[in-house]
């Protein structure tokens, strides 16, 4: 028989008639597992026979097998045609069970039935809804461009085809929610461009699709989309979705790629990812969160080297909640904007490159990231974070190369990252921070170069490097300003090249020149502006390395001579190993402990500013000491010891630099000749009553000279002229005699007094001059052509004794011009403090 012709009235079955007659009377029918024609069933719906007319209720069947195809293609039905239990089965397994294209219907509801084919409804119209619950439909579900006025329900119902496309709904227009909790669909749903005037239900839905799951490009819908516990298999592709929310907590989505792909999606609410399960991908770049996104306690991971979630450019009008999230292959959320704040506390993120690419992105709050375990480096350069970042305890391996790199940040808050353990270099140049920034307790390693590089930072308040910070590898801040005090009590850096014991630096990918410039430091603050600085006040936490002030400025310099670094004389610098200061050019207004030893400790009172702050100074590089010279951090020292009421420690530092500076390799030998001398007779200007002494020294040993050359005198008065010659004698009379008379006599110690002053006239010296030619003691024999035909030197007493008058008379011009411009106080400059 051909079910596909109209049934005369006597070729009705008797099943057939039972159904027709409960029809015609407006009754259901229980057909109990009977077979009717599909052809019959059509010409009752379709209203092609007078004799058949649908009352209001319509068709309402149950327990039957429905033979062939229902081919109600472009039928205007405007009853319900409600079904239960039944089968739809065509003759040809490769047609649809059920066809309703173009048609228009009243209401179709199809409970716990199967159709063993197809249901095609394209550009259908449904004025009420379309019911598929606890269905099966062996085929595909066509829906493209139908029109459902209120609902399209399918609980429970399962939809098998697969490999193939499962639900084909681009364009439907529905009016109300499209429910499809628990529902099992096997094949691909595609709804792309639909508008849904409800919400999506699917909530416990299984999708499995190994090309795509779910494809949903471009829907409008007024509701929300829940997705609570579903299970996809595919990718899910919501690109362009325009949507009232997403609820997705609970979900499980397994595919290769783009696993939960919403690109460029508007949420009018909040997208929740709470404990998702998703292999493959979460991609959000330019997406639009008018609420939060939530994805706390999620575990997402990208394919191979992508991204687990990826959200470049994303606006999120609330907060971004990751806490608890475990994610496989980095977050991307560069140029994102975060209108609240950045919750991830207790995140894992396990990347072998990019953890966090945050670049240029925007956080209206604080980003948090409290116990985060990270495998990968953290990326926000020119990031801008209206509240603080929090760290604190956080454990980051960027693989020993970079860890963090917040270049250009402008961070309005603090940040805070105490008790961290971070492989790798720590960077943030250039940022800036309105408050302060804490890393108490933080452990930082790498295997060359800086551990922290923060050139030209600026900090509103504190940089708190104590309680137990631990670097290995450099902290530079130069040209940083910290308006705030950089504290590093309790901390201990050392040098990368001390931490790898002077071996060679392994290769890195980070920029060399860092590794070259900074391996061997332990801190730089090469032109910082500092409030205040605090440095370690125990030996075990002294910085291992170079310690580089050149030209810093600090408000206040707070130190402790247990954690200074040992002596030049006392220290083996080995290749790569250096341990020293590097203090040229470093100022400070005030000295927090001039001695070294803060003022509570016993041995405060017998320790001396200047032994112990020498000691100090010579904790500088040979270079600095020994080679070249360079005597700022001395001229400074001395000036603020002396403004601090420490002045005989102020001179005594200032004669240690001009000792230094005299031994030095840079001072020529006539500078260290002079320096010598100065330093012997007048303590270079610090002490003028030296000079004095030593005058007074010279003129009783010159004096003893003269006493003892008048021992050959024949008269006590020395007037026979042996030994010495009576310069002016003719003045005192008019013969020899009563000149002789007249003339004084000669005082040892009044004419070594004379001979000595250059500017004192006390007439001995003028009387009196050693006889050149009195007691000969020997013939130099000198060349003839250098004499002149004189052929030897007459080298006599008298002679020395003219040589020692010379003497005296230089070596007192000498001492008393250093003791004129010592006590005038010329001789030791302005560069000290007096």
């Amino acid at each position: 028989m051909n079910d596909l012709a109209p049934s005369p009235a006597d070729d009705v079955t008797p099943e057939e008639h039972l159904l027709l007659e409960a029809t015609l009377a407006g009754r259901a029918i229980d057909l109990k597992g009977e077979t009717i024609r599909a052809s019959m069933l059509k010409t009752l719906v379709a209203g092609t026979r007078a004799d058949w007319p649908l009352t209001s209720a319509g068709i309402n069947l149950a327990n039957t097998v429905i033979q062939g195809q229902l081919e109600l293609e472009g039928c205007l039905v405007s009853a319900p045609l409600v079904f239960q239990k039944c089968i739809f089965r065509p003759a040809d397994s490769a047609r649809s069970a059920i066809s309703l294209r173009d048609g228009h219907f009243r209401r179709v509801a199809l409970h716990e039935c199967t159709l063993e084919g197809a249901l095609k409804a394209d550009r259908a119209v449904i004025d009420s809804a379309l019911f598929l619950m606890k269905s099966t439909i062996k085929g595909i579900l066509r829906l493209r461009g139908a029109n459902i006025g209120e609902a399209l329900a399918m609980d429970e119902t399962r939809v098998v085809n697969p490999n193939d496309t499962a639900i084909m709904a681009d364009g439907l227009r529905l009016g109300g929610p499209w429910v499809l909790r628990a529902a099992d669909i096997q094949g691909e749903v595609r709804f792309a461009s639909a508008k849904i005037g409800g919400g999506l239900l699917w909530e416990e839905v299984t999708i499995k699709n190994n090309a795509i799951a779910v494809a949903a490009d471009g829907v409008y819908c007024e509701g929300p989309f829940m997705l609570r516990r579903a299970k996809i298999t595919g990718p899910f592709r919501l690109r362009g979705i325009s949507v009232k929310a997403i609820d997705a907590q609970l979900i499980t989505i397994t595919a290769g790629s783009e696993a939960f792909n919403a690109r460029g999606a508007e949420i009018a609410g909040d997208l929740i990812l709470d404990g998702a399960v998703i292999g493959g991908g979460v991609l959000l770049g330019r997406a639009h969160v008018n609420g939060e996104f939530s994805a706390k306690g999620a575990k997402l991971t990208g394919r191979s080297q992508d991204w687990a979630l990826a959200a470049s450019g994303i606006i999120v009008d609330q907060g971004i909640a990751l806490a608890g999230a475990v994610i496989k292959g980095g977050i991307q959320l560069a140029g994102a904007r975060i209108e609240q704040g950045l919750l991830a506390s207790n995140i894992t993120i396990e990347s072998t490159g990019r953890a966090i690419e945050a670049d240029v992105m925007h956080v209206g709050g604080n980003w948090t990231m409290r116990g985060a375990k990270i495998d990968g480096n953290l990326r926000f350069a020119g990031a801008h974070i209206d509240g603080q970042i929090g760290f604190t305890e956080c454990q980051i391996n960027g693989g020993g190369d970079l860890a963090i790199r917040a270049d250009g940040a402008n961070i309005r808050g603090g940040w805070f990252m105490g008790r961290a353990h971070i492989v790798g270099l720590v960077r943030f140049p250039s940022a800036k921070l309105g408050n302060e920034m804490r890393l108490r307790g933080t452990k930082i390693e790498v295997a060359s170069g800086p551990a922290i590089f923060a050139s030209g930072v600026r900090i509103a308040r504190e940089f708190v490097l104590d309680g137990g910070f631990a670097t290995t590898g450099a902290v530079v801040l130069d040209r940083a300003e910290i308006d705030g005090t950089l504290d590093l009590t309790g901390s201990r850096i050392k040098s990368a090249a001390i931490g790898r014991n002077g071996a060679a630096p392994p290769a890195t990918t980070h920029d060399e020149l860092l590794t070259q410039r900074f391996d061997a430091c332990a801190l730089s603050l090469i032109d910082a502006r500092l409030d205040r600085l605090v440095m370690p006040d125990k030996a075990e936490d002294r910085p291992r390395g170079i310690v580089d002030l050149t030209r810093a400025h600090a408000g206040s310099y707070d130190d402790d001579a247990r954690a200074w670094p040992l002596p030049l004389s006392l220290r083996q610098t080995a290749k790569g190993t250096d341990d020293h200061l590097v203090l040229d050019g470093f100022v400070y207004d005030h000295l927090e402990t001039p001695t070294g030893v803060p003022s509570g400790e016993s041995d405060a009172k017998t320790a001396a500013a200047s032994r112990m702050r020498v000691a100090w100074l010579e904790g500088q590089s040979r270079d600095d000491l020994a080679v070249h010279f360079k005597p700022q951090a001395w001229v400074h020292l001395s000036r603020r010891l002396a403004a601090q009421g420490y002045v005989d420690d102020s001179r005594d530092v200032a004669i240690a630099r001009r000792r230094r500076q005299r031994k030095s390799a840079s001072a020529t030998r006539a500078a260290k000749v002079q320096g010598w001398l100065l330093d012997v007779f007048a303590l270079y200007g610090f002490n003028p009553w030296r000079t004095v002494l030593w005058m007074t020294t010279f003129v009783v040993l010159f004096a003893g000279v003269w006493w003892w050359a008048a021992q050959g005198c024949e008269r006590d008065d020395c007037k026979d002229e042996s030994v010495y010659v009576m310069a002016l004698k003719g003045n005192y009379g008019q013969d020899d005699k009563s000149a002789v008379q007249n003339y004084p006599g000669f005082t040892p110690i009044a004419y070594s007094l004379d001979v000595f002053l250059p500017f004192v006239n006390l007439g001995y010296k003028e009387h009196w001059r050693p006889k050149t030619n009195y007691l000969p003691l020997a013939q130099v024999p000198l060349p003839a052509a250098a004499v002149h035909g004189q052929p030897s030197l007459q080298l006599s007493l008298g002679g020395l004794l003219y040589v020692a008058y010379v003497l005296e008379m230089l070596i007192g011009l000498i001492l008393a011009s250093l003791a004129v411009t010592g006590f005038a106080g010329m001789l030791k400059g302005d560069d000290e403090g007096r």
